[in-house]
């Protein structure tokens, strides 16, 4: 019969019995963890990681073929639906291997080798061990290839053309150009990631070139080519204020044209309030450019019946408005005066270009086009 005793003996004995086969069994995995760590302890332990790859338990031959394989990796470079493979090779890209790996050793060999056992036991890095990628390219090379792919697939807007043959405008095209710089920096990015190898370029949309007054110009400068004599020319955009001009600063014969002047210079004399004979004067000289109404007008102007003061006024005003080529010495059909026979002004002391114009009355395309402008401006409650 089993006393308490025996009980209790019986128990000591299986407890030490099953301490001991834990004991053995944990030698037992130490001793069989520790032949697996001498067969690899020169390799990268646990938590190594180069140029941002995970080489745990790599050889350095396994570490270098993997390297090569993920870095050589062709970039794709995608122009919208148009995919192009660049080779690093081909844009000077190489890589420091050796040196990676070689400090990734040395970094291995710092650790205590208990720690390094430890860490492959437990499959958990202690002192992870990290190694910046060594490499570099051809920033230029980079650039000359995106270049020929740009030359290839760009496709710019397209301005508006004459169409000689028919004399009509073919509007211009939208159209898309890509950003080298924007998309070598992509490039550059994805030749040192290990996984990120595609790219997408960056493009940028051209909208459709408008009508414009340069390309008025160049349109207008054709249709001169088959002129012998002089064009010349002024279009003032009213709305922006840009200008263009053939031949625009050319002093020409004032003729009818400067009838414009002395309408404006009348309506300034009288302040805008016309009576019924000076309305028909002024019909007579802007619908018949009548000469005799004009110089009607330009009594009117003189404040008294006197012309010739009338084109003094009007000559002065101009200047003050900064028209310094427009000018009459003579009223229409009236002698030359001593005194006053003509201006010398920019345009006709040009000595480049010479359409004779009258020395009685002058002026040029720029300064017509300018007047008009001034009466625009200031009937819009503005001023020049």
């Amino acid at each position: 019969m089993r006393t308490s005793r025996d009980n209790y003996n019986f128990g000591r004995s299986l407890s030490r019995f099953i301490i001991l086969i834990g004991l053995c069994g944990l030698l037992y995995y130490l001793g069989r963890e520790g032949l697996a760590f001498l067969a690899v302890k020169d390799n990268l332990p646990t938590g190594t990681t180069i140029a941002e790859i995970d080489l745990s338990g790599q050889t350095a031959a396994e570490a270098r073929e993997i390297l090569n394989n993920r870095f050589n990796t062709p970039v794709m470079a995608m122009y919208h639906d148009e995919a192009v493979e660049i080779l690093p090779a081909d844009v000077g890209f190489t890589m420091n291997i050796d040196g990676m790996i070689n400090e990734a050793i040395t970094a291995r060999d710092k650790i205590p080798y208990w720690q390094r056992y430890v860490s492959f036991i437990l499959k958990e890095p202690l002192q992870p061990v990290r190694v910046r990628l060594k490499a570099s390219h051809d920033p230029a090379a980079v650039r000359e290839m995106l270049q020929v792919m740009a030359d290839l697939l760009d496709k710019p807007a397209t301005q508006p053309q004459l169409l000689t043959n028919s004399g009509f405008i073919q509007m211009g095209e939208s159209g898309y150009t890509a950003d080298i710089e924007a998309s070598a920096q992509l490039i550059e990015a994805a030749l040192y990631h290990p996984t990120r190898r595609s790219v997408q370029m960056v493009v940028n949309d051209q909208p459709a070139p408008t009508l414009s007054l340069e390309f008025l110009k160049q349109h207008l400068q054709q249709q001169l080519e088959g002129f012998n004599g002089i064009g010349s020319l002024y279009i003032l955009d009213l709305a922006t204020g840009e200008d263009i001009g053939i031949n625009a600063d050319v002093a020409v014969s004032g003729l009818s044209i400067v009838k414009i002047a002395i309408m404006s210079e009348m309506f300034r004399a009288v302040e805008g309030h016309l009576n019924s004979d000076q309305k028909k004067l002024l019909d007579q000289t802007a619908i018949f450019s009548g000469n005799y109404s004009a110089n009607l007008l330009l009594d009117v102007v003189a404040g008294q019946d006197n012309a010739y003061l009338g084109v003094d006024i009007l000559t002065q005003s101009m200047h003050k408005l900064g028209l310094e080529n427009t000018f009459i010495a003579t009223p229409y059909e009236e002698r030359h005066r001593p005194e006053r026979q003509t201006y010398f002004t920019p345009a006709n002391q040009r000595t480049d270009i010479n359409t004779d114009p009258d020395p009685a009355m002058q002026t040029t395309a720029e300064h017509m086009g300018q007047l008009f402008g001034i009466l625009y401006y200031c009937s819009q409650g503005g001023g020049w």
